[in-house]
């Protein structure tokens, strides 16, 4: 997965493209025009916005703590994005990967929820972790390992390796509900039916979502009331 903040030194022929949607080089859209059938991660470099796939996290970026946060309003926005947090793997403190990890820790946010990239040049093509250069305690989602990988017309580029199942989104869980003949609605697993003692019967649960419903039938049955939330 390559990257350059110049669009033309990219090589044609990658899978994966990673870009900036904000910054002093927002080249995201040329990138979808340059290479349409590619995989495409955008990264914010200001945290201004959420219409990204990933916060850049470095000097002169949003630091650590930033990163975290904007992850959590991503996820808040975007449950089931999986957004991609860049930060060196040293880093100058406060800006690298261990503070990134520190503090999503703190924010009680999964790595299964998020795509941890890293930045380790110097070496050979590697994923950082505990296997390979041990620089950090987990395995990263993938490592951008240079910054001079031979681009187009000799330019220098930057290269980033991932796993295979960096661009798998985990589809959305589906809500458990059920059909509750005859009263009106899709209901939730925790759904009580009951009657009282002038035989009207209820229907109380979660209807279409969270929010706890009620219905009930005065006819044994036969017709129900609209829903209510309570």
């Amino acid at each position: 997965m390559p990257d350059s903040i110049y669009p033309a030194n990219l090589p044609a022929g990658y899978p994966a493209y990673l870009g900036y949607v904000d910054g002093h080089w927002p080249t995201l859209p040329e990138l979808r025009v340059m290479f349409p059938a590619a995989h495409l991660i955008g990264l914010t470099v200001t945290g201004n916005t959420v219409d990204a796939d990933g916060i850049d996290v470095e000097p002169g970026n949003p630091d650590a703590a930033a990163g975290a946060d904007w992850v959590v309003r991503k996820l808040a926005a975007e449950p089931h994005h999986r957004p991609v947090i860049y930060a060196s793997a040293l880093g100058t403190p406060g800006y690298g990967m261990h503070d990134i990890l520190a503090h999503l820790m703190t924010l009680q946010v999964p790595l299964t929820s998020v795509r941890l990239l890293s930045a380790h040049y110097g070496g050979e093509e590697h994923i950082c972790g505990p296997g390979t250069c041990g620089l950090l305690p987990v395995t990263m989602d993938g490592t951008q390992w240079t910054d001079a990988f031979s681009g187009a017309g000799g330019a220098l580029i930057d290269m980033s390796v991932v796993h295979d199942t960096f661009f798998e989104t985990p589809s959305p869980p589906k809500k458990e509900t059920m059909k509750l003949p005859p009263a009106p609605g899709d209901w939730g697993p925790t759904t009580t039916q009951y009657v009282d003692y002038q035989g009207t019967l209820y229907v109380v649960g979660p209807n279409g979502g969270n929010a706890i419903y009620m219905t009930k039938s005065t006819d044994g049955g036969a017709h129900w009331s609209t829903p209510k939330q309570l």
